[in-house]
């Protein structure tokens, strides 16, 4: 009842030769680049998901604390600033009126000291006076100017 198996009529070299060829190609088709690479798992794509968030996260917050860093130093310079600017303008505010006073003075006293008292002479009489007497002896003119009575 049981069939015979086929007899191969083939030679055991060709035979030999077919497996070997099988075998060849067994093996090409499992070490395949396709075959190599194989799918995530659910676990797998989880933790690169939590990996993935966590440093997000970080990220997130790194740049929170740089943007809150750089709030509080460009707050911190505007108030130095505006300190720096209010003391300048105190300390002007306190030697100004001192400056006009002392400058006044000493602009003062330098055309004082450039000044050169002179006598008219009595020949040349200044213009518009036309009396000598109403001049005080004490009185000095700067020079090159007459003196106006």
């Amino acid at each position: 009842d049981c069939p015979e198996p086929e007899f191969d009529h083939r030679s055991l070299f060709d035979r030999l030769e077919e497996q070997k060829r099988k075998r060849e190609l067994d093996y090409e088709e499992a070490h395949k680049l396709k075959n190599m690479i194989k799918g995530l798992d659910d676990e797998e794509v989880e933790f690169l998901d939590l990996v993935d968030r966590s440093k997000l996260e970080e990220e997130r917050r790194t740049s929170a604390e740089d943007a809150r860093e750089i709030k509080d130093f460009r707050n911190a310079v505007a108030s130095l600033q505006e300190r720096h600017i209010e003391e300048l303008i105190n300390t002007e505010i306190r030697t100004k009126p001192a400056l006009p006073n002392q400058s006044g003075r000493s602009s003062q006293t330098r055309l004082l000291a450039g000044a050169v008292v002179r006598k008219p002479p009595a020949d040349v009489a200044p213009p518009g006076s036309a009396d000598k007497s109403r001049t005080s002896p004490g009185t000095f003119t700067l020079p090159g100017s007459y003196l106006m009575v």
